[in-house]
């Protein structure tokens, strides 16, 4: 259990760190991404209690990958730094490729932000395979 707990969390602190700050700068760079983020016809608004249930994400997304790297660790082969990266595209490949796919063509979601996510889910799978690796070592 240690072996999936500990990574999850760890894995937690950069996801939520990496959304919230690529929100902002990403907001701060350019005004028409901020204007996105802020339509309250494609996001919920913070006022209303459920939004906030997205800070769920980076924990349940920290557990699911310790929980895959404890089932996929052995098919990785290499030093520490292979493995990390191969799990990052194993995950990026199967996660968020098809699921900014997926979003880019059901909703009226611009293609620089799709971009961010894209580049984003690759960031979060490389800190995931990061922490795994060192914890499971």
């Amino acid at each position: 259990m240690k072996k999936i707990i500990l990574p999850a969390l760890l894995i937690s602190i950069p996801v939520v760190i990496i959304s919230v700050g690529s929100g902002y700068l990403l907001g701060a760079i350019s005004p028409s991404i901020a204007k996105q983020y802020n339509n309250t016809q494609l996001y919920r608004p913070w006022s209303q209690w459920v939004m906030w249930l997205i800070f769920v994400y980076p924990f349940w997304l920290g557990l699911a990958l310790a929980w895959g790297w404890d089932k996929v660790k052995k098919l990785f082969k290499g030093n520490n730094a292979r493995r990390v990266f191969h799990f990052a595209n194993v995950y990026w490949f199967v996660v968020v490729g098809p699921a900014m796919i997926m979003m880019y063509s059901c909703f009226s979601i611009s293609f620089p932000v799709i971009l961010s996510w894209t580049i984003s889910g690759y960031i979060y799978g490389i800190f995931a395979g990061f922490f795994c690796v060192k914890i499971n070592s």
